[in-house]
């Protein structure tokens, strides 16, 4: 079987939002080796979408949020130098109070990412953050935008 007509590897992506409706924000980091991008990573054996929202949030960010929103998926196709399509489940948080503006953080929880420093920072959230995000996460910060 080609690996386009595998099945999709789930995947959880979560995005954090502060702000009012008139001024939303998004909470983005820069992975040092690929760009600007947003907490995601793939479902362990057994493990509900939300649950996986937010363990990968908080092994990629150090943050420990709950209540995640659904708000969808989306397919990502496949290409080559990977495995199979994936399915990403979108889910927002609401950002409590008190966050600071930006912060680093040691990602832990994949061997590929191990060692790396993740750099986050708040980015507002408008169809011009859609254009300036790494390609493969544009649709869905598009999505996030739209919900």
């Amino acid at each position: 079987m080609h690996p386009r007509n595998a099945p999709p590897t789930p995947k959880a992506l979560a995005a954090v939002l502060r702000g009012p409706a008139t001024a939303r924000e998004l909470l983005i980091f820069r992975h040092p080796q690929t760009g600007e991008q947003l907490p995601k990573g793939t479902l362990e054996p057994g493990e509900a979408p939300e649950a996986a929202a937010i363990r990968e949030l908080h092994e990629e960010s150090g943050l420990s949020l709950t209540a995640p929103r659904a708000i969808g998926t989306w397919h990502r196709p496949w290409e080559p130098g990977y495995a199979a399509p994936q399915l990403w489940h979108l889910f927002t948080f609401e950002a409590p109070p008190g966050l600071p503006e930006t912060w680093d953080h040691a990602a832990e929880g994949s061997p590929a990412e191990a060692g790396l420093i993740f750099s986050y920072r708040w980015a507002a959230l408008t169809p011009g953050l859609v254009q300036a995000m790494r390609p493969l996460f544009a649709p869905v910060v598009r999505r996030i935008l739209e919900a």
